[in-house]
């Protein structure tokens, strides 16, 4: 029993081509394919490098930016305690001023004060003293 199938002329041709092709022509054919299928691999693994090479520079920028932050804030933390350091200082030193003023103060009103009480007592002692000569003055008239 043949079967006769038919078959059209263009698979007839290429089957035909595939059938007369020598050896060298599928070495060449095999060579060309793993060449292909080398320099696809290279070109893949290029983009590996290149997109690890983005995430190693990605991390990078990360990192220096976190660190860049906390010099940032450790730097605003010393310049608060400078500054808080200075006011507490200056306050300290406003405190002593005044009590400064208020001990001068002091004792100058205590010193007025000494001064008019010494006063008053040379003035009633004068007119203590000055009484007795008066009043014999007075009892001589």
């Amino acid at each position: 029993m043949d079967i006769q199938v038919k078959v059209p002329n263009f698979v007839m041709r290429t089957a035909i081509t595939f059938a007369t092709r020598t050896e060298e022509e599928n070495n060449l054919k095999t060579s060309k394919c793993q060449f292909r299928q080398i320099q696809l691999r290279k070109t893949q693994l290029r983009k590996a490098r290149f997109r690890e090479a983005q995430l190693r520079k990605a991390q990078l920028r990360k990192t220096q930016l976190s660190k860049a932050k906390l010099r940032e804030a450790q730097l605003k933390k010393t310049q608060l305690r400078k500054t808080l350091l200075r006011k507490t200082q200056l306050g300290e030193a406003q405190l002593k001023k005044t009590q400064l003023r208020k001990t001068q103060l002091r004792k100058t009103q205590l010193g007025e004060v000494q001064l008019k009480k010494t006063q008053l007592r040379k003035t009633q002692l004068g007119k203590t003293q000055l009484r007795p000569v008066f009043d014999i003055v007075l009892l001589f008239r």
